[in-house]
């Protein structure tokens, strides 16, 4: 797949698929000063608003990727191309996780604007934060075919993970807030990365069926 492939497929999904889920996902990061006081908080203050909300931004942008082959019709379409069903779905996550990339670094500085003690830790946890539920959704979805069963199970999960706090390890989004090392942020991600590459699986042993 080439550069003019990818375009194709970016211009496509941005005005059918993309479009709306991103807004879900700047409304999520709206409301974040809405719910939170996001002005003068200390560096483990600053982290409570970006886990506790913000992550749903990237259950939203993350969780819909398998979302249009749904459609029968948009299924039999996409599998009629050249260009492979899951070549496709790499470049929604590609797109959408910049997406996640710059709705997060815009609410860290909107916090920085007001004088929160937010540093680039604060970026890096919370968007693995998000790219983990993000994930999580997207895993479902994949595997069970159901988008709906996506959002669910990341609901799921995050409700565990604010029960069961600091038990969850790397797999917490809330670690920044319960205080843990910063590290973990970094097995988040690779979570994050190994919940995706488990969703492309699910989806191709699915649909080889």
């Amino acid at each position: 797949m080439d550069f003019s492939q990818a375009g194709k497929i970016f211009s496509v999904n941005l005005r059918y698929n993309f479009i709306q889920h991103f807004a879900i996902a700047c409304i999520v990061a709206l409301a974040v000063p809405m719910i939170f006081s996001i002005s003068s908080l200390t560096e483990r203050g600053a982290a409570q608003p970006l886990e506790y909300l913000l992550p749903f931004s990237g259950m939203f942008l993350l969780t819909p990727v398998f979302y249009p082959e749904q459609n029968e019709n948009i299924r039999d379409l996409i599998r009629s191309k050249r260009t492979g069903y899951l070549s496709v779905c790499l470049v929604r996550v590609i797109y959408s996780a910049a997406a996640l990339a710059a709705v997060v670094g815009t609410v860290v500085l909107a916090m920085r604007f007001c004088e929160s003690a937010v540093t680039w830790r604060h970026f890096v946890g919370a968007y693995a934060s998000a790219l983990l539920l993000g994930s999580m959704g997207m895993f479902f979805a994949g595997a069970s075919g159901n988008v709906t069963a996506g959002y669910m199970a990341a609901v799921i999960y995050y409700l565990a993970g604010y029960a069961m706090k600091d038990r969850l390890g790397a797999a917490s989004v809330f670690s920044m807030t319960l205080g843990m090392d910063f590290s973990y942020k970094y097995g988040s991600l690779a979570i994050a990365a190994a919940l995706t590459a488990a969703g492309f699986s699910a989806v191709h042993v699915r649909n080889s069926r």
